[in-house]
Order: C-alpha cells, then structure tokens, then sequence
C-alpha cells in the first residue's frame, strides 16, 4: 500500500490533480482498473456458483427481479394500460411486485438494463456486477488523492473481497447501488464545501435523492452536511444557497417516496420503540457485524484511523484546511450518518447488508490508520515501506480469517420450473408452498421463462393463509380443511401444485395442502420429486388430472389488507 510522506497534508489537492493531467502511464491504466474489478466481480459471482442457482438468497431478492421485470415489461406494452392497474394484474400473476415498497430508481434502472441486454439471469448478475466494479472504481479514485494510486487502487480490490461485498455481488439486492449513491452524495458535498459552487450542491441533492429513490435505507445521507459543518467547522456555510436549494431537491423528488414506502411498511412490519437501549443494542450489534466482516486487523486500524483523522480535524489549529483534509471530513460524516442513522431507525436491525455502504468508508480509514502506523514506526526504512508490511501483514491475516467465497446453492425450484415449462397448460395456474425465499425463487423463475404475465402463480401463505411480515402472532387460517380446499382448488382452477417439505413456512398449510391431494387421488397425481440435497429443497410437484385439457379462465382473489387495504382479482 503506497503511503506518501506526512507532509502529505500541506500538499492541496488540485496541485496533486494538475499533476494527474499530465500525460502519465499510470492514467492509462485507470480504464484497465476498471476492468479488472470487472472481472473480479464476475469471478466471484462465478465461484458463488450464483450463476447456476435460483433468485432465492435473500426474502427480497424475488421482489426487486419481479419488479424490475414488471417495469421492463410495461416499458415495452405500449402504455396502453393504466400503471397502476397494470402493476396490480402483474402482481396477481407473479405475486412478488413491490413498487411502492421499495422507491423505483433500482427496478427502473434493472428494467433498462434488461431491455439492452436482455431479461436473464446473467443479465441481471452482470448488473449487479458492474455495478460493484463502479462503487470499487469511485473507491480507488477518491482514495488514490489521499494515498497514493498504488494504494487507491488496492483498496478498491480489498473493497470486492470483503465478504459482506461477495454476498451483495452474488444476489439482485439495493446495497451495493446505495453505497455507490451515497459515496457520489459525498464527493459532490465535499466539493461543495471546498468550492461552494451552486452545481456541486445541486449534484449532490440529486444524488442524495436518487439514493433515497433506491431505498429509505439511505435516508442517513441527509446527515452529511451538518456532520461536515461539525468536523470542518465551516459554519459561513448555513449562509449560502447551494445547502437550501439541495434540501429542496431532496424535499421535492426524495421525500414522497419515503412517505408512500412508510406507510405500506407499517401494515407489515413491526415498528421498534426507539430509546437509549435499543439505540446502544443496534449500534452494538452493527458494530459486531463489522468487525467480523472486516476481520479484527482491518477493523482496529480503520478504527484507529478514523480516530487520529478526528482529532486532526476536530482539534486542528488555525490553518486553513487543505484538500485532504475535506476529503477525510467528507468520508468520515458519512460513515458517522450511515451508523447513525441505522442506530436510531425504528426497524428490525442489526442488517448486516445494512452495512455495505460503510465498508469503503472504513477501507478509508483502515489505510489512514495504516499511515499513521508506518509513520511512528521508529524503523529506518522508507514509510512507503513500513506501510506496505503493515499492510501486508493486515492483509494476510484477512485472507486466513476472513475472506471467504459464499456459497449459493439451490437449485430445486429451476428444475421444478424446467419441468412445468416442458408439460405447459393454457395459462397455468401454480400454487407455490414454502418459506418466503422459496415462494420467491419459485415466482421468479416461472416469470423468467414466461411471455408475460401469462402463467399465475399462487402463494400458500395468501391464500391458504395470511400473516403480515414478521408477525407471525397475527397468523390465521383461511382455509380450515381439504374439503374447504380442495374446493378453492377447484374454483379457481389451480393446475399444479408445488409443495416444499423442507423446514420453513407455515407446516399447518404444508399438511392441508398434502392431506387435501391424498383424499382425492382421482384429481391429483404426483408430476415429479426433487430430493433434498445440498442444493436443493425438497420439493413435490402435483398436476391435477386432466389440467392439459382445462380452458376455463382463471378467477383469482388475493387478499392484500396489510398493504393495499383491499383485495386484488382477476376475473374471468
């Protein structure tokens, strides 16, 4: 890790920029950093074995590729159909569309995505995957003007090894898009100070609302400012426009989005009672998480690091501030306003992806600490040197402790798929039993290979019962026996079955759905069975006899009280 001397300091930015201007090898090498982070990213990706698994690691996984395939499809429909009436007969088909859940700006930019290269599952991975090479890039230039390009470049490899990083790169999930967001807010609130030119407060206002149009998990970015005003004591600042007219930005376009999500979350989810010892439970358990994501090395420098930059800048004397020294209060006030902000929010936490967006902020902080190290060192070798062993030895002991290659299983829903997909009835109907991660995987893979909406997929736990989110206390049955069933079965009517006998949702429903299919043999018969493995669920699928002949339109009512506040059908 390239470490400059301490004189590093007084040494302002631009002139460190007017160098990098000049015609260098290295600033070709950038587009070729680049795509070796690229590469690394696929790389990983490709030892998860995600490539080969089903959309089903994450209960929100299925959610954001539904979604995402909704908005793509709609793009291409002609917009004949009113939105909102045609997202409410995509979700009766695949019941995992959450607009209004989650802000737009992720599935909108999935949705593009997909209509250039094209709705798969590799398409979609190569998104998330370029997606962490930029967040790794933006790293490596930022932190390449406070250490070095050597060093720059290194973090930003480190960046993609971390493991909560591989986990993010190996499913369809909003982390690692929010971490870019909320990285660029920085940069352009860093600028801003610096410069206090009007088009740096307006980048970062946009930027900071389009974090918050991916998810309300951004919504710490607000922070930033007042942080910045603190660590740089900068108060002239609250005089000048620029810092109004982004809160309007963010007022405006960011806001609504977190009013309309707040409110459909709070049919769904429990709300926190927040108070001093939730605060210190949620902190502590955050800062748990990321000392076993970073390893104890990584994350006793960065948090040296990050102590020696605050009293730099907290107890600095009267010399103005150079370069460096914002660029080192911006990515500190926004590791304190992720932290914060993740600290006091009344939701179920500690997350661990909640923590994405700080890990290059603590890689920052780590290579801060690793200067600081090198330079008390009282050993007669360059610093550049010294930093580099102590880094070295950090590193080593990282990649014997902590990294790790995740592995991503599951296969059991795609075969179940490829199977329906080879024996296809008119518009099919498919009751799916399992966990919330199994009903996901099992919707997304039907809507992958569809022409959609076309086939309509049922869940166990809206039909045959319902539960809101993560309150199971408020779990009730509704339908109580197999005759009862058997004649939902029918009325609507559902082809095919799939029953997951593995551990995970609700077993009342798993036995009156198999109860209801053994006491009328003469309408169900077993298709196939996908035994349970390391990559698989155990899975039964059922066909009602005589389904390949069955014209009658569907009539479909899902109950949708806890969000909605009314039913959603599909009449014939």
């Amino acid at each position: 890790m390239q470490v400059q001397p301490s004189q590093r300091e007084q040494i302002p930015i631009h002139e460190v920029a007017a160098s990098a201007r000049r015609p260098q090898r290295f600033d070709k090498l950038w587009p070729l950093l680049f795509l070796l982070y690229f590469a690394v990213s696929v790389l990983f990706q490709s030892l998860t074995g995600v490539y080969r698994s089903e959309f089903g690691h994450s209960p929100d996984e299925a959610s954001h590729v539904v979604t995402s395939l909704m908005i793509r499809d709609y793009l291409v429909s002609g917009f004949h159909a009113n939105p909102v009436r045609y997202a409410e007969e995509y979700y009766v088909h695949y019941p995992k569309v959450a607009i209004g859940m989650w802000p737009p700006a992720f599935h909108t930019s999935v949705a593009v995505w997909t209509l250039l290269f094209g709705a798969s599952r590799t398409s979609l991975l190569a998104f998330i995957a370029l997606q962490a090479s930029i967040l790794a890039f933006t790293l490596a230039l930022f932190a390449s003007k406070l250490f070095g390009r050597v060093a720059g470049g290194a973090l930003g490899l480190l960046l993609l090894c971390l493991p909560l990083v591989q986990l993010g790169i190996s499913s369809v999930m909003l982390d690692i898009c929010i971490a870019a967001l909320e990285f660029w807010a920085m940069v352009f609130a860093v600028e801003y100070f610096k410069t206090e030119r009007l088009k740096s407060a307006v980048l970062f206002g946009f930027c900071s609302a389009l974090a918050m149009l991916t998810k309300g998990t951004a919504n710490g970015i607000v922070l930033v400012p007042v942080l910045l005003i603190v660590l740089t004591r900068q108060f002239s600042i609250l005089r000048k426009a620029g810092l109004y007219i982004a809160a309007v930005i963010v007022v405006v376009l960011g806001i609504p989005w977190q009013i309309l999500s707040w409110r459909l979350y709070q049919g769904t989810i429990p709300i926190a009672h927040v108070d001093l010892p939730y605060i210190w439970s949620v902190f502590s358990g955050y800062m748990l998480i990321l000392f076993k994501h970073l390893g104890p090395p990584l994350f006793l420098i960065a948090l040296l690091g990050l102590a020696v930059e605050c009293g730099k800048l907290l107890f600095r004397r009267s010399n103005p501030l150079t370069d460096a020294d914002y660029a080192m209060a911006g990515a500190i006030s926004l590791l304190f306003a992720i932290i914060i902000f993740h600290s006091v929010a009344p939701v179920p936490g500690p997350e661990p992806r909640y923590m994405v967006p700080a890990l290059p902020l603590l890689l920052i902080a780590f290579a801060a600490g690793v200067r600081w190290l090198a330079e008390i060192v009282p050993v007669g070798i360059p610093v550049t040197a010294r930093a580099a062993v102590i880094a070295g030895i950090a590193l080593m002991i990282f990649a014997a402790t902590t990294f790790a290659i995740p592995n991503r299983p599951g296969r059991s829903f795609i075969e179940a798929a490829d199977v329906l997909s080879q024996k296809p009835v008119n518009h099919e109907a498919v009751m799916i039993y399992s966990d919330s991660k199994g009903e996901g995987a099992f919707i997304t893979e039907i809507a992958l290979r569809d022409s959609r909406p076309d086939r309509i997929v049922l869940r166990a736990s809206k039909v045959v019962s319902e539960d809101p989110w993560s309150a199971p206390d408020r779990y009730r049955p509704l339908l109580h026996n197999p005759a009862e069933t058997e004649a939902y079965l029918e009325s609507v009517p559902v082809d095919s079955i799939v029953v997951d006998m593995t551990e995970g949702g609700w077993p009342q429903d798993r036995e009156l759905l198999l109860e209801t299919m053994r006491q009328n043999p003469s309408k169900w018969v077993q298709l196939a069975e996908f035994p349970e493995d390391a990559a698989h669920h155990h899975l039964l699928l059922y066909r009602r006899v005589g389904a390949e002949l069955n014209t009658r339109p569907k009539d479909v009512r899902i109950r949708m009280r806890f969000t909605l506040g009314r039913d959603l059908s599909l009449k014939p």
